[in-house]
């Protein structure tokens, strides 16, 4: 029940009753009760106890709606106080200037006092999504790299490009080290070197046209959440 209606109920009430009282008043002056004053005094007394009882109801309402209002805002209160360490958690990526040149790396921003747990990166790769799990990150005063996962993105990239261009994979420098015949070796020292090269340029020709988003998912030891490559920050459990 909104105010508007509470105004007019309560007006009306106080009305009523003067009324009645009114009536009574006069009724009592008069030293013989003539027979219209029993009628109005009995409707009276009920009419007085349909108005207390409509205005128990109306109390009861308002008390109802101001326990609901309240449950609502201490909700709100306790998942603000939830999300509170949560929201000082970020994971991004950046232009990172180098000697050389700029390149994009990832980035996290630790701002609370603890430690977030089960950190796990969520790149998603022209369409392909790829996950590298870091355990812990500690609180930080300024953003930092996120050096683990930037190599597991650079090979997941490489992956893609080999498969986007149809390289062959190279052999590692163990395998080719382990070639008993020098001449095999050093051939196939040569085949691996031309291989990476065609990777790289392969590569590097792949991340022009290549668009990264990023996501994290974590724990702040209480709850566990997820925030999407647009920011948006969600408890998950």
């Amino acid at each position: 029940m909104n105010k508007k209606w509470r105004w007019t109920i309560g007006i009306s009430s106080v009305v009523i009753v003067l009324v009645v009282l009114t009536i009574i008043k006069i009724g009592t002056t008069q030293g013989a009760k003539p027979d219209w004053y029993s009628a109005w005094a009995s409707a009276a007394s009920s009419l007085i106890a349909l108005i207390a009882l409509v205005a128990a109801a109306v109390a009861a309402n308002a008390t109802i709606q101001t326990n609901k209002t309240q449950t609502r805002q201490l909700a709100k209160l306790e998942e603000t106080q939830q999300s509170d360490r949560a929201s000082k958690f970020a994971v991004w990526r950046a232009l990172h200037p180098t000697r050389d040149s700029q390149i994009y790396r990832t980035f996290f921003h630790n701002a609370g006092p603890l430690p977030m747990y089960d950190v796990i990166i969520h790149y998603f790769v022209n369409g392909h999504e790829y996950t590298s799990k870091e355990e812990t990150l500690p609180p930080t005063s300024t953003p930092e790299l996120v050096k683990k996962s930037d190599n597991n993105l650079e090979w997941f990239i490489k992956k893609l490009a080999i498969e986007e261009y149809g390289l062959y994979q190279p052999k590692t420098k163990e395998e080719v080290a382990a070639i008993a015949d020098l001449k095999k070796r050093a051939e196939a020292e040569n085949v691996r070197i031309e291989l990476v090269r065609a990777i790289n340029e392969g590569k590097n020709r792949y991340v022009k046209d290549i668009r990264i988003e990023t996501g994290v998912s974590f724990s702040d030891g209480e709850n566990t959440w997820y925030r999407a490559p647009n920011g948006r920050l969600e408890r998950t459990s």
